[in-house]
């Protein structure tokens, strides 16, 4: 299987979300460790990048040659900036540039930035054709079902339709709407209905957390390509478990204590590298969680590591309390 977005191959066709606050380099790095074959930025405002924050070019778009292919999510409704700060990503080597019109959060949606753009479809349009028709690489768009769980606006079809005809290469779709926010059932119905309605490429998303959980998201809705978020959340196992149900059919075993702790140590020291012990050892919080949900005491395990505030002190948890070989 792959997925090609304009000249772009990805194989398999499965991509690592853009997740705020979590997808730097260190994280798309042990993303990419286990099989994950394309991954995002964290979403960029496009104010950070046009006033030229010091935080987002040092640290936020930090990357090296290993980390490609790579795209950017852009977050805004103003067609002339979004082009203006697509530009700047276009000439720093990013890959495919995507339009958030997903994001649920309710200071995005005052901004009407965002899943507000669903019901704005005009502006929604108006950034597409700008930014398609103004940049060598391709363009995309993240949308959901809809803005509100009323069948009135479930208009994820129409939307397509518009993205498609305003030059978008890709479709990215999350199977609920902006109030469901990450609630309730996953509606494949409507992510396979977009999937006929167009012909370029639809990638997935929702409720993605394994491999079966994969290929019923590929038979259910005959998308293109899935998006992998919240499942990769301390679990960069996920990319090659994907892969490997994909191609064989079966689950592969998942990883010991031991490999847990050894890349969640790797992970820990990338982290800190990338931003500073401070910031790099808060980063690691909430992953630490999910790297060390499924053991028993576990609920001891994510308590001490979230009172830890220097990295021997967390080395030395991991490495001497947990007895690590």
């Amino acid at each position: 299987m792959m997925l090609e977005i304009g000249k772009l191959k990805i194989d398999p066709p499965v991509i690592l979300s853009s997740l705020s606050g979590i997808s730097d380099l260190a994280f798309r790095t042990i993303s990419r460790r286990f099989g994950c074959p394309f991954a995002f930025y964290e979403m960029f405002d496009y104010n950070s990048i046009l006033r030229k924050n010091k935080r987002t070019f040092e640290i936020q778009m930090k990357t090296n040659d290993t980390d490609k292919p790579l795209g950017a999510q852009l977050l805004g409704n103003d067609p002339e900036a979004l082009l203006e700060t697509a530009l700047v990503l276009q000439e720093k080597g990013i890959d495919l540039i995507d339009i958030n019109s997903a994001c649920p959060v309710k200071k995005v949606l005052k901004r009407k930035c965002g899943a507000y753009l669903l019901k704005d479809t005009h502006v929604f349009g108006l950034i597409i054709k700008k930014l398609a028709n103004g940049l060598r690489i391709p363009v995309s768009v993240k949308i959901r079902t809809g803005s509100y769980t009323a069948n009135k606006s479930i208009n994820a079809l129409e939307v397509s339709k518009i993205a498609e005809g305003s030059g978008a290469k890709a479709i990215f779709i999350h199977g609920r709407t902006a109030e469901q926010k990450y609630n309730g059932q996953v509606s494949y119905e409507t992510i396979s209905a977009v999937k006929k309605a167009v012909k370029i490429p639809v990638i997935a998303s929702g409720d993605i957390f394994s491999g079966p959980s994969a290929k019923k998201m590929f038979d259910e809705t005959g998308c293109d390509g899935i998006l992998v978020a919240r499942g990769a959340l301390g679990n960069p196992w996920i990319f090659s478990e994907i892969k490997h149900y994909l191609e064989k059919g079966t689950v592969l075993p998942p990883p010991t204590m031991e490999e847990i702790k050894n890349v969640s140590i790797d992970h820990l020291k990338m982290s800190v590298e990338l931003h500073d012990e401070r910031i790099g050892i808060y980063r690691m919080r909430k992953l630490f969680c999910r790297y060390f949900s499924n053991f028993p005491g576990a609920k001891h395990i994510r308590t001490e590591l979230t009172k830890l505030t220097t990295v021997k002190d967390i080395m030395d948890f991991l490495i001497y309390e947990l007895m690590l070989p």
